[in-house]
């Protein structure tokens, strides 16, 4: 072949993709996309796949389509729970949104129905890939699982599945930030806290008179696992054999401990105060059973001490 018949051909070559390629460019760039406004009619733009009216660049195309992701995530206590989430796309625009659960420890429940109640709101109607959960207060470790899951499904949407093994969200430790927040907190205990599997220790009673009132402080703690401790100050004022007032202190270094034990702060006190000290109980209070029944074992420690 002759020098001149190969430049003939190159160029011929060249022509062939330059044409297809406008050709693609412009069918692309026609597409009218549709976009629900606040009024519920619906407007129209003409927009290039791929492209964001924002910055210019980095907006994906997603096919419509309903899509469901199932992602595991870790929370307190070493569990680990499974979450499903749906998810129904038009024109990248989120139009309709579910999640359930699997309960592993029943103090999750309350998040989730809490996360169930804002979803809906914080998802429908606006732009996939402007949805972004894990921002958010209020059910955080159940944002981040979300925010997982459609991970998940925006792959999908994109025609390439994530291929995604056995990895599970991991809980975000609090004050952690940016990349420290990929690092799992370890548990070395996955069971479930209870009165049964927890000990319970008193280290000391005192007593004190001041005139006709005995006040009572009690010294003593509780395990949630084999790594977490729970110091616990019981202080019990007690006046004619009834209990006049009492007070509860603590010290814990964990997050869901604080939570619990503020809910039995919260509570306690209305059930105590009034009831003769010789059968004084605090019934349990529900979230707070570890805290209770420390409470009452207080109780049982101070009548010991009358006793002695």
């Amino acid at each position: 072949m002759s020098k001149k018949t190969t430049n003939v051909t190159a160029v011929g070559i060249l022509i062939l993709i330059t044409a297809f390629g406008y050709s693609w460019i412009t069918t692309i760039a026609n597409r009218t996309e549709y976009i629900a406004s606040d009024d519920g009619e619906q407007t129209t733009r003409e927009r290039m796949s791929g492209m964001d009216d924002a910055a210019g660049m980095g907006m994906m195309d997603y096919q419509d389509g309903l899509y469901t992701s199932t992602i595991s995530y870790e929370i307190p206590y070493g569990y680990v729970e499974p979450m499903e989430v749906t998810l129904q796309l038009e024109d990248n625009i989120v139009t309709d949104v579910s999640a359930s659960f699997v309960v592993v420890n029943p103090v999750s429940e309350n998040y989730q129905q809490l996360f169930l109640g804002y979803v809906s709101k914080e998802v429908v109607g606006k732009q996939v890939d402007d949805v972004a959960l894990s921002r958010m207060a209020g059910a955080s470790l159940t944002n981040r699982a979300f925010d997982a899951a459609l991970s998940e499904i925006k792959a999908e949407a994109t025609g390439m599945p994530m291929m995604r093994g056995d990895d599970v969200v991991p809980m975000q430790n609090p004050g952690m930030s940016g990349e420290d927040n990929t690092q799992a907190i370890a548990f070395e205990l996955p069971s479930t806290p209870s009165v049964e599997t927890s000990e319970f220790v008193v280290n000391a009673v005192t007593k004190e008179v001041q005139l006709d009132t005995i006040v009572y402080k009690v010294d003593h703690s509780y395990t949630v696992n084999s790594v977490l401790t729970e110091p616990m100050w019981t202080t019990i004022i007690v006046r004619d054999g009834i209990v006049q007032d009492t007070e509860v202190e603590f010290n814990s270094p964990n997050q869901v401990s604080m939570m619990h034990q503020q809910i039995f702060v919260d509570q306690y006190r209305d059930e105590i105060v009034g009831q003769p000290i010789d059968t004084a109980s605090v019934s349990r209070i529900s979230y707070a059973s570890l805290t209770t029944e420390a409470f009452n074992d207080a109780l049982k420690a101070i009548r010991d001490k009358q006793q002695a």
